[in-house]
């Protein structure tokens, strides 16, 4: 392969063709994307008490799952947090007043 290079049989295109096509994997039947999942956000499921739709999110400090207990944090700008109830961010908190009650609704998502 190298010669014909060197000699000009193989041009540079041909070869940076046939490289690419060897550097392609072939798909894994269990590797395909699933599309019979169904799709939700993040945060679905998550009820904030007392308060109607809001923007919530899980806290990236604990990461709460379901079956978790959990708290709510009123952000200054990204809605409501989800903490589970024992996370360092919730015990350590100065503004207790910003915490509001959440509960797991219906699950609608996998883990």
């Amino acid at each position: 392969m190298l010669a014909n290079l060197g000699s000009g049989g193989v041009g540079e295109g041909q070869l940076a063709q046939k490289l690419a096509e060897a550097r392609q994997e072939p798909e894994h039947p269990l590797a395909r994307k699933r599309t019979d999942l169904p799709l939700s956000s993040p945060t679905s499921g998550i009820k904030v008490l007392g308060v109607g739709d809001l923007l919530t999110r899980m806290g990236r400090c604990c990461g709460p799952i379901p079956g978790d207990e959990i708290v709510g944090f009123v952000t200054r700008s990204r809605g409501v947090t989800v903490h589970k109830r024992i996370c360092p961010s919730v015990l350590h908190e100065d503004e207790p007043e910003r915490f509001v009650p959440v509960e797991w609704g219906q699950a609608k998502e996998l883990f």
